[in-house]
């Protein structure tokens, strides 16, 4: 028996579905429906909604009874058509960053680098308490927003149905002066949504230099952000 995200199947399915439509009507703002920026736009949207788990061979009833959910797939699509709005926008440069993202992993792996942790947190309404949906969520360090590791993870982002008011964020490696040095760095969160007062939440995190860019989700070291109540004026 194996476990399976339920969510991976449908997403993928609705991707290809989206696309082909979108190719259809001769859309002007998609730039490609290659496999490759398909795949893309699976990765963007699986990292924004929530997972669903089954059991191989168990979970067939479960999965036809919450794939009948109207809500649900209408809160996919509108996460997916952003995913293929982004990386239509950003489609010609991203090939060029890929191009040289290979020249980078040609260099010696002791290059030093501070990599981050997702930080991931949710915004409630401060009135009842319930996951706070199309709130727009911007990261912020010294220089403005912060650049992310790739363009999967978008900055500003936002909060959907399926994600429970839950945002994430990934920050982009920095190069270090020193193997195993330690560096103090700087963030706050600036949310905002129609009708409510903004919010913000400032806070630090301390990384210690490693070696080579760790281009792969370490889950256990995810930073979870206080929650965030945001309240109508």
């Amino acid at each position: 028996m194996e476990v399976h995200n339920l969510m991976e199947d449908y997403v993928q399915q609705r991707i290809k579905e989206i696309y082909t439509q979108l190719t259809e009507k001769k859309i002007e703002w998609l730039t490609c429906n290659c496999e490759s920026c398909q795949m893309d736009a699976l990765c963007y949207v699986l990292n924004r909604i929530k997972p669903s788990y089954i059991i191989s061979g168990r979970g067939h009833v479960y999965a036809n009874q919450k794939m009948e959910n109207q809500q649900l797939k209408a809160d996919v699509d509108a996460v997916a058509i952003e995913a293929i709005r982004v990386i239509s926008s950003i489609q010609r440069p991203y090939h060029k960053i890929v191009a040289k993202q290979k020249e980078i992993s040609g260099k010696p792996e002791n290059i030093p680098y501070y990599n981050f942790p997702v930080f991931s947190g949710t915004v409630y309404d401060g009135t009842t308490f319930e996951p706070l949906i199309d709130a727009k969520i911007t990261l912020k360090d010294k220089n403005g927003n912060t650049p992310m590791q790739d363009f999967s993870w978008t900055n500003p982002s936002k909060t959907y149905k399926p994600t429970n008011g839950s945002y994430t964020f990934w920050p982009q490696s920095l190069t270090a002066e020193n193997l195993g040095s330690t560096r103090k760095f700087n963030f706050t969160v600036e949310v905002t949504a129609e009708g409510y007062y903004p919010a913000s939440y400032a806070f630090d995190i301390i990384l210690e230099s490693q070696e080579g860019i760790k281009n792969t989700i370490n889950q256990s070291l995810t930073v979870k952000i206080q929650d965030l109540f945001l309240f109508k004026e």
